[in-house]
């Protein structure tokens, strides 16, 4: 019973933070639910852009298709989607694979229900424009255009495709800008500007209305990637939530255990005390029990009471060698004191003696004995 109590103490078990990671976690999930079908929404908006194909084999490496450029590029600024989709024009739904040996095997076995151009990032031109021609187009726009390649995000390994797609086209806020930058001396790069109007060296300019901006395809992607990124990050939350849940069941589920058994044991333990109660032995060994805690009191209290009467006899020794200490010193000053009074006894006898025989004395000694006046 004692260890039953001891390993139920060391349980830290509150029902309510059960209850409160519980409602949690249902509210984590209604969320979950939500955004998946977000992510459902938005998946099946951009499959007609992305490319289907079946693995052309067993060992076939999935990790080596990246995708269209448009599920590759990571919006600086949601601006700029229309300038960046008129600058990658086809681009944008072309495939990027890893090697040329990868874009072979999906064109001949991977079953393309489409056409596709394959953009093979180990093969793939990855020039930008110059930095004469950067500097040439800083200087006539200044902050008014930038590169189409500075304003999106991407990893590392699809470098090439970005470069690629996106690294010999100006982004110009005005049209200004853009035939400054398509038809400036030193500059003369493609430019479009934010409202998607495109301005070509060769002098091609293309405008005009465009699709509503809920139809981008950039922004869609972006949208998606987003939804998916929140989406992974509430399973991971949602994961978490649940374990916690687990452990904090289970620590309470043991301790209901622990308090069921504890109480089950004190109930056998005073069923047993009142059996043992009417057992004359059981009496014999209560009463043998107090008379034992009475002499080991009764033995307490006369190591206290023998600890006092060596206290007692330790003053009593003290202050008799007090007094023998006193009483001798007093000898001695009674001594001192009466050879004091006789020294002053022999100074006066000594004293009377010249005035006993002066004339005087003997006069008066004299008339005193005659009765006679002075």
């Amino acid at each position: 019973m004692d260890a039953a109590t001891k390993e139920l103490d060391q349980l830290s078990v509150k029902p309510e933070e059960l209850e409160q990671v519980r409602a949690e976690l249902a509210k984590e999930e209604a969320s979950v639910a939500g955004l998946r079908e977000q992510v459902d929404q938005l998946t099946a908006k951009v499959s007609n852009s992305e490319v289907s194909y079946t693995p052309p084999s067993a060992k076939f490496d999935k990790s080596k298709v990246k995708g269209i450029v448009a599920s590759l590029i990571k919006l600086k600024d949601k601006k700029a989607a229309t300038a960046l989709e008129v600058a990658c024009g086809a681009k944008l739904y072309q495939l990027v694979v890893e090697d040329e040996a990868t874009g072979k095997e999906l064109l001949s076995k991977g079953q393309l229900k489409r056409r596709v151009t394959i953009i093979p990032l180990n093969k793939i031109e990855a020039s930008t424009l110059s930095e004469g021609t950067l500097k040439a187009a800083a200087k006539a726009v200044g902050d008014r255009g930038q590169l189409a390649l500075e304003l999106v995000g991407y990893d590392d390994e699809v470098e090439a495709a970005m470069r690629y797609a996106l690294g010999k086209t100006m982004v110009c806020q005005d049209k200004e800008a853009a035939k400054l930058c398509a038809f400036g001396e030193g500059i003369r790069a493609k430019s479009v500007t934010l409202e998607g109007d495109s301005f070509d060296p060769a002098g091609t300019l293309t405008g005009g209305s465009r699709a509503p901006a809920a139809n981008s395809i950039l922004l869609t992607f972006g949208l998606l990637m987003d939804k998916r990124q929140e989406l992974e990050e509430k399973e991971a939350l949602i994961k978490d939530l649940k374990a916690k849940a687990s452990l904090l069941k289970q620590a309470a589920d043991k301790h209901a255990a622990l308090e069921q058994k504890l109480d089950m044991a004190q109930h056998e333990a005073t069923l047993t005390k009142k059996r043992l109660e009417n057992n004359p032995y059981f009496k014999a060994a209560e009463e043998l029990r107090q008379v034992e805690e009475e002499v080991a009191n009764g033995d307490s209290l006369l190591a206290a009471k023998s600890a006092e009467l060596k206290e007692a006899e330790a003053e009593v020794l003290r202050l008799d060698k007090a007094i023998k200490e006193y009483t001798k010193s007093w000898d001695k000053l009674l001594e001192a004191k009466d050879k004091e009074v006789q020294k002053a006894k022999d100074q006066l006898a000594a004293l009377q003696v010249p005035i006993l025989k002066s004339p005087l004395y003997m006069s008066v000694m004299q008339c005193i004995c005659q009765g006679t006046d002075f």
